[in-house]
């Protein structure tokens, strides 16, 4: 995840939260948390278009929850959608950013669907 606007955004998080009653009665910690995973969703997100934005919100309101409001096509569209975000990338980008002591990187590797890089020779 780049990291030129990610002070910014924290900054913006916390000023939102100073103005937001909910927001300002959470612990500050779970403020960070919340816009780290937020953060980390918008990066994942940017890997689609605007139109497969559009198509995947038009898909889930469509869907409502139950799978079976979809025809097939349209299943196989949001099951494409969504690989595009790498789900599993964004679990391992989220346990490790919030974890407080790291993740091995071999449980990374994992979560990421990622094969380890080779041992130096």
């Amino acid at each position: 995840m780049p990291q030129d606007n990610h002070g910014l955004y924290l900054q913006m998080a916390g000023r939102v939260a100073q103005k937001v009653p909910v927001l300002r009665d959470l612990p500050v910690v779970r403020l960070v948390m919340a816009a780290e995973v937020l953060l980390i969703g918008k990066h994942h997100l940017d890997r689609l278009t605007p139109a497969e934005r559009g198509r995947m919100v038009r898909l889930v309101a469509k869907a409502k929850g139950r799978p079976r409001s979809l025809t097939e096509t349209e299943r196989s569209d949001l099951a494409a959608i969504v690989e595009k975000l790498e789900p599993r990338a964004f679990l391992a980008t989220a346990g490790e950013r919030l974890s407080p002591v790291g993740m091995p990187a071999s449980l990374r590797n994992k979560m990421s669907g990622t094969k380890p890089p080779p041992p130096p020779t």
